[in-house]
């Protein structure tokens, strides 16, 4: 039996609920998504009406890393003249804040860019400040077909390797991103590993080629990818790019 004491505790704790929710900014609520391009330039979305200073920055629900820009063509051209941007330096910094978080980082790499050294040294940076920040890599899948590359995904903190095995804005699918999506299972197999996650997403705009949604569907099956998500290109392009 509950005894008085106890019933007042539980409706006092309710109270309190109520009045921190009531007491909380709206723009607490938001989930917002901090995109860092290739140079370093930084967009918020949704943005702010007026822009907050550093020290009042919301902590973003995602960080989003491009290693390259989109090839959309609604996408304004990119900026001239690169500027290097010290992911160390800003992830020190974003730290003080955001350590004790849950925050999604997207790695966007959608072209033959290598992204053998700045991945992985991101990924260690993370790691070794013992920040449990979900990583995720997001590629077409191009620039990870060697056997080397395949080995350092694997020895890596990345927590989902998702796959476009037909790019964006491709009508076919990529036979040898299919050959690299294959290996990089096996060989987590053979390693008795479960991580990373392997994800491919296949566009539904695919117009023919070698194979059909169907055949790609089969052939998940026995590849043994984690999962297999087909999804409409325009919707993924605003996803990916912020169109």
């Amino acid at each position: 039996m509950p005894t008085t004491r106890s019933v007042t505790r539980v409706a006092l704790e309710a109270r309190r609920r109520v009045i921190r929710r009531e007491r909380s900014s709206p723009d607490d609520q938001i989930r917002r998504r901090l995109i860092i391009r290739p140079n370093g330039e930084q967009h918020w979305q949704p943005g702010f009406g007026t822009f907050p200073p550093p020290a009042e920055l919301p902590v973003p629900a995602e960080v989003w890393i491009r290693f390259s820009e989109p090839r959309a063509q609604n996408y304004p051209e990119p900026i001239n003249g690169p500027i290097q941007w010290d992911f160390v330096r800003w992830l020190d910094a974003s730290r003080t804040q955001w350590a004790d978080r849950k925050i999604d980082i997207y790695f966007l790499s959608f072209d033959l860019v290598s992204i053998k050294t700045d991945l992985f040294e991101r990924l260690r940076a993370i790691r070794d400040r013992n920040l449990r920040w979900q990583t995720n890599l997001l590629t077409d899948g191009k620039n990870i077909a060697s056997t080397a590359m395949l080995d350092q995904l694997l020895r890596s903190t990345l927590d989902e390797v998702q796959i476009y095995v037909a790019g964006l804005g491709e009508s076919a699918i990529n036979v040898k991103v299919l050959g690299a999506v294959k290996d990089l299972v096996d060989l987590r197999s053979a390693r008795r590993q479960n991580h990373p996650k392997i994800i491919c997403r296949l566009c539904s705009h695919l117009t023919g080629g070698t194979k059909s949604i169907s055949e790609i569907s089969q052939w998940a099956k026995q590849v043994g990818i984690d999962r297999l998500e087909v999804v409409d290109n325009q919707t993924e392009e605003k996803r990916l790019w912020a169109l």
